[in-house]
C-alpha cells in the first residue's frame, strides 16, 4: 500500500489503472510547490513499479519528494549471493529504489532494518533506521524479568532493549546452512538467567511464518516451562497466527506488512493477544 502526504500532512489522492494489457498506469495531480512524503506498507514487489511511476510525475511538474518511508525494507535478507545459482537481490532492489529517486535529495527512511548492507550501496540521498526500541513508547512491557536475543544477529537490537527497559538478557544461538537455508536446533547460552518464575520477552526484526521463534520458544519450554511473548518490528504470519498464539502469550508488532497486518485483523486474539503499533506512529504521520 502507498499513500502520498502533503507538506501539511494531509494525503494526496491518486488513481492506479491498469491497461488491457496488465501494464500499471497512475493519475496524480501536483505542482511545482507541493512537499511530498510517500508511505510505502510493503506488499509486493509490483508496488515498487508503482512508487516509480508517482515519482515520475512528481518530478515532471517539478514538486518536491522530500521523503520516502520503508518502514519495512524489502530484500534487506538478501544482503548478499549465498550460492552462484543466487541473486543479489537487496543490491538489484536499491539499484532501481536509487534509479527512482535520482539526482534528488529525496530522504529515506526504514524501520529496524534487517541488514546495514543498504547503507554501503546508496551513494546519493541518504537512509535513516529508526531502532526498534521504538516500540517501547507505545506498548508496556513492565511485567516482563528477562528479554530473549534468538541469535547473534540479534544481539545490538536486544541489548539496546535491555539498557532502556533495564532487563536481564537470554543469550541463545543458531546456524544457518546457507545452500539449503536449514537452521540447527537452537541453543541458549546462559542458562542462569532461566528461572521459571520470571516472565520473558523475545525481541526479534521480523517474523514471516515464526518458524524459528516456535522452535527456540518450544526449546526453551523444555527447559523450564516458563511464560514467553514476543515482539517483532514486521510479521507476515504466512504460517497463520494460531501457531504463534500456541506458544507465545502475547504477540506485539507493527502493521509494517500489509498482509500481515491482515491477517491480524480477523484474529479474534486482535487487541487481547497481539498488540499492533501502526507505522504512522513511528514517523510522526497521520494514520491511514
Amino acid at each position: 500500500m502507498i499513500v502520498l502526504y502533503a507538506y501539511t500532512g494531509l494525503q494526496i489522492p491518486y488513481e492506479i489503472l491498469n491497461f488491457p494489457d496488465g501494464e500499471t498506469f497512475v493519475k496524480l495531480a501536483v505542482s511545482k510547490d507541493d512537499k511530498i512524503s510517500i508511505l510505502w506498507k510493503y506488499e509486493n514487489d509490483g508496488e515498487l513499479f508503482t512508487l516509480g511511476l508517482l515519482a515520475d510525475v512528481i518530478k515532471n511538474n517539478k514538486a518536491s519528494l522530500e521523503k520516502i518511508i520503508i518502514p519495512y525494507f524489502p530484500h534487506a535478507r538478501q544482503d548478499r549471493a549465498t550460492a552462484p545459482n543466487q541473486p543479489f537481490s537487496l543490491k538489484v532492489f536499491m539499484e532501481i529504489l536509487k534509479s527512482i529517486i535520482g539526482k534528488d535529495s529525496t530522504q529515506i527512511y526504514t524501520l529496524d532494518i534487517h541488514s546495514n548492507t543498504p547503507f554501503d550501496l546508496i551513494n546519493h540521498g541518504s537512509l535513516t533506521n529508526i531502532s526498534s526500541s521504538i516500540l517501547t513508547t507505545n506498548f508496556s512491557f513492565s511485567n516482563i524479568d528477562c528479554l530473549i536475543c534468538p541469535d547473534k544477529g540479534a544481539r545490538s537490537r536486544v541489548e539496546e532493549w535491555a539498557l532502556m527497559l533495564n532487563l536481564p538478557i537470554l543469550y541463545c544461538e543458531k546456524t544457518r546452512d546457507p545452500s539449503t537455508g536449514k537452521l540447527s536446533n537452537p541453543t541458549v547460552v546462559n542458562k542462569s538467567n532461566l528461572k521459571e518464575d520470571w516472565k520473558y520477552l523475545l525481541v526479534d526484526d521480523i517474523g514471516t511464518g515464526f518458524g524459528t521463534h516456535i522452535g527456540l520458544a518450544k526449546s526453551i519450554k523444555s527447559l523450564t516451562n516458563v511464560s514467553i511473548e514476543i515482539v517483532v518490528s514486521h510479521a507476515g504470519f504466512s504460517n497463520g497466527i494460531e501457531p504463534v498464539l500456541e506458544v507465545f502469550d502475547k504477540i506485539y508488532t507493527t502493521d509494517s506488512l500489509i498482509k500481515g497486518y491482515n491477517k491480524i485483523k480477523d484474529s479474534e486474539s486482535f487487541n487481547s493477544r497481539i498488540f499492533v503499533m501502526p507505522v504512522e506512529k513511528v514517523f510522526n504521520l497521520p494514520t491511514v
